[in-house]
């Protein structure tokens, strides 16, 4: 392995490296490698010690030691609130890089990730989402909150790292919960990933075109959709999406998930369907989406529109527009003439508005079929709907008279005046 060829696409300057060393085989061998390059004066080792494990004091012995016999300077961290979450314990060792990289002003972080930890990353990342930007795994180079974070070995298997450090004398610990198949990861690189590499030896650089080309793609994608943005954008809140209908769904896709991302970096998956699919239904006036805590898109007559919302969030939302989601505590809700694409349909109903959204209140009632006025507790009660359906049953409501809701037929209430009543469906989108 010629760690220089590594490293020569990063356009590396004379300011200190940052070298995060576990005191696994990976990282051992990735300092090794450094320490015998032109690399060498620039280094500075960084070590993190979770305590989530008996060894893992002897462990930062032993970094501290080999880093000393290659003559590199040493940073040890030590996690005083141990949490075995696996999140937990990454934030953790990212805050102590950040802190140590800013300490010695490092230009950057330099990481042991390899093609076996590339394997994993693409069919774990692809079994949990399928999103593309996942899928393409672990990048060669990455910043994350202004920390540069290079990653040389990822073209480099697990076993040629292993092989390095049987010829050169690399000691190194091995870490007992990796064999633990309760994990997810340890599962894949136990049972999976040498399943895959039977049915064909060379996954690993397949694994690694797929994530190169993958990467590519995705950049030539991202061009393309700003083209198309700027080409039709009518306002920086504002795109006329009209004559983008024309493209397939799954390229509308891309580019209406890259403008959303504008103002909602964190959009969601099934928000865009929905999104997607009412811009591709006959054109209709004001559909209305939340976006985020104080914004909302607005479609009307194929134009998306951002706008400040000016809904309150409450347990209690009156409701005098339709086709429009309203704040709750645990998601949207509203009511709409049609059932809105991935959203939960709670009811259908028949009435008009405005109306109030709620959970039961004492002294509720109900205007049942047979002209007869009924405690909604008393309804329930003969209903046998169970206590906590009761509880988190949403009504439709004016005042103390139930008009609709969950556990409610239509067909047991009395029939509303039929001048302007509107036909409904109660719809929840939860906050995912």
């Amino acid at each position: 392995m010629q760690i220089e060829a590594l490293m020569q696409t990063y356009q590396l300057n004379q300011a200190p490296l940052l070298v995060a060393v576990s005191g696994g085989v990976d990282s051992m061998v990735l300092l090794t490698l450094l320490a015998h390059s032109r690399y060498h004066d620039q280094l500075h080792v960084a070590h993190f010690n979770h305590h989530l494990r008996a060894a893992s004091d002897q462990e930062a012995i032993h970094v501290q030691a080999y880093a000393a016999q290659l003559g590199v300077p040493i940073t040890i961290g030590e996690w005083q609130t141990p949490d075995s979450s696996e999140a937990k314990a990454r934030e953790a060792r990212y805050r102590f890089l950040r802190q140590t990289s800013d300490t010695i002003g490092a230009q950057a972080v330099i990481l042991a990730h390899h093609q076996d930890d590339q394997i994993e990353s693409v069919l774990l990342r692809l079994a949990r989402s399928g999103k593309l930007t996942s899928v393409r795994g672990l990048l060669p180079e990455r910043t994350v909150n202004g920390l540069r974070l290079l990653r040389p070995l990822l073209t480099i298997s697990k076993q040629t790292l292993r092989n390095y450090a049987a010829t050169h004398h690399v000691p190194f610990d091995e870490d007992e919960s990796n064999q633990d198949t309760a994990f997810v990861r340890n599962h894949l690189r136990q049972t999976v990933v040498p399943a895959l590499k039977q049915v064909s030896p060379q996954l690993g650089e397949h694994i690694t075109r797929l994530s190169t080309d993958l990467d590519g793609v995705l950049a030539l994608a991202q061009a393309q959709s700003q083209q198309l943005q700027a080409t039709y954008q009518l306002s920086p809140t504002q795109i006329d999406w009209r004559q983008l209908r024309h493209f397939p769904d799954n390229v509308q896709k891309i580019v209406l998930t890259d403008w959303l991302q504008h103002f909602a970096p964190t959009i969601k998956t099934h928000l865009v369907a929905q999104i997607l699919a009412g811009l591709n239904q006959t054109e209709r006036a004001n559909l209305r989406y939340p976006l985020t805590s104080t914004h909302e898109l607005t479609l009307s007559y194929g134009v998306l529109t951002v706008t400040p919302k000016t809904v309150t969030t409450t347990e209690a939302v009156t409701i005098d527009r339709m086709n429009q989601f309203y704040t709750v505590a645990d998601g949207q809700i509203g009511l709409f003439t049609q059932p809105p694409a991935q959203a939960q349909v709670l009811a259908t109903w028949t009435g008009q508005l405005p109306v109030t959204l709620r959970h039961r209140q004492p002294g509720d009632v109900l205007h049942l079929h047979n002209g007869e006025h009924q405690l909604l507790r008393r309804f329930w009660i003969n209903h046998k709907v169970p206590a906590h359906e009761r509880e988190e049953a949403w009504l439709i409501t004016r005042a103390q008279q139930v008009l609709g809701g969950q556990t409610i037929s239509q067909a047991e209430l009395f029939p509303p005046d039929q001048t302007d009543i509107i036909q409904a469906v109660l719809a929840f989108m939860p906050d995912s």
